[in-house]
């Protein structure tokens, strides 16, 4: 049984890091990230715990047998997108981004959104009243639930919108410090981790300062020190809860803890094979797919019944109240969404279309020039890691991505094609 749990992992880990099997340059910083990811919430529950033991033999085998499917029609689907789709198309469109001198209005873009979304994330913590970090109930104050819901709703677009750019700016703020030596980049960066770490959203807090270095491992061609500290890094931020319990004293923090082992620990702060598991044994129950609902429900602002994040939480009571839950939805793998849209052929067409979709845009970044500018390729790595992603992430648009993604484009694009002056005091 133990070889197929290890096949297993290896379903949920291809399909995190299937951009390996075209392109696997230092550059790849966007899968190098999600290395730590796959040791945390795959390798240590699925291979050094009794996770599996929590729900039946059955479910194990639907969960075994969707996330195979999934992770061959992935590959598939990442090397015909690689091989039989042209990307030159696209590289034209991102190569202008390494004309000389655009570094200097880059990093002034960058300087501009960052301040007015640190301006915005000020404001929504004043009107808002609290700041989650240091509420009576941290965790229902970070999904804004119970009583801090009515406060959050009076701010909810400013604070929304203020979160993901300054989430979007804060890599390549640190990567403008490193690259013209000015404090005020590097002094907007801290503020930003300040403000995103005091709501605590554990992995948007420290993915900022990961993707910066990663750029600098990158081009410092210290890309096996980075590995090895992405490995380290992300199974320490996913014990950051009890952490904290232990620091500040707060019980809610470890409420979802099982065990006391470190690898308990670990597992419980990232657990997605727990809640895929438990979540597709009540799913099969019923077998209510959604038919498409949930790929386009996240467009919809508020708690849609259809949103995904909403959906994955009320599927058994659609519709069902959902604003004393203390979650943000549940994080499923591509091949699930798959199959709780379209059964057993959206197991197949959709890991295939994000495959695909992945393999044509991995294969314009391998073309680009990477090595020319740390600034632009910053820049262009994070248009991948917000529209990019989006983008291959079809089956799960969200509204919330698009003032990060569009922060990404206005980085990337709408240079005037005369480049005269373009250095200027910043």
């Amino acid at each position: 049984m133990y070889v197929l749990y290890v096949l297993c992992v290896a379903s949920l880990v291809v399909q995190m890091i299937a951009p390996y099997f075209i392109w696997r340059s230092r550059w790849n910083v966007p899968t190098h990230i999600l290395l730590g990811f796959c040791l945390t919430a795959y390798f240590i529950p699925g291979l050094l715990t009794d996770v599996w033991s929590i729900v039946s033999s059955d479910t194990f085998f639907l969960y075994f047998y969707i996330n195979s499917l999934g992770a061959i029609s992935m590959v598939v689907g990442l090397l015909f997108g690689a091989k039989c789709i042209n990307s030159s198309g696209l590289v034209k469109r991102i190569l202008p981004i390494y004309t000389n001198g655009l570094d200097v209005k880059i990093a002034g873009r960058v300087k501009k959104v960052a301040i007015v979304g640190i301006i915005g994330f000020v404001i929504s913590y004043f009107i808002m009243g609290f700041v989650p970090m240091f509420s009576s109930d941290p965790l229902a104050a970070k999904q804004f639930k119970g009583e801090y819901r009515d406060a959050y709703y009076r701010i909810a677009y400013l604070y929304r919108f203020s979160f993901w750019i300054v989430f979007a700016s804060v890599p390549l703020l640190f990567t403008c410090w490193w690259v013209l030596s000015k404090r005020i980049f590097l002094i907007l960066a801290l503020f930003g981790v300040l403000l995103i770490g005091v709501s605590l959203a554990r992995e948007s807090t420290a993915i900022g300062v990961i993707i910066f270095l990663g750029y600098l491992a990158a081009w410092k061609k210290w890309i096996k020190t980075y590995l090895l500290f992405v490995a380290l890094i992300v199974p320490l931020g996913s014990a950051g809860y009890y952490i904290l319990s232990i620091i500040a004293g707060v019980e809610s923090f470890t409420n979802n803890i099982s065990g006391t082992g470190v690898l308990e620990i670990i597992a419980a702060g990232v657990p997605d094979i727990s809640d895929q598991l438990i979540f597709l044994e009540g799913f099969a129950r019923i077998d209510a797919f959604t038919w498409g609902r949930t790929i386009i429900g996240g467009l919809i602002p508020g708690n849609f019944m259809w949103n995904p994040s909403v959906w994955t939480l009320t599927y058994d009571n659609l519709g069902g109240d959902i604003s004393e839950t203390v979650s943000g939805g549940l994080r499923l793998t591509v091949a699930m969404w798959g199959y709780i849209n379209f059964s057993w052929p959206g197991v197949v067409f959709i890991s295939f279309a994000a495959g695909c979709l992945n393999g044509y845009m991995f294969t314009a970044l391998k073309r680009l020039p990477l090595n020319k500018s740390l600034l632009a390729s910053g820049a262009v790595l994070m248009l991948y890691m917000t529209l990019g992603k989006q983008i291959a992430a079809f089956y799960f648009l969200s509204i919330h991505s698009f003032p990060a993604l569009l922060c990404a484009v206005y980085f990337c694009f709408f240079f005037s094609r005369r480049n005269k002056n373009i250095v200027k005091s910043i």
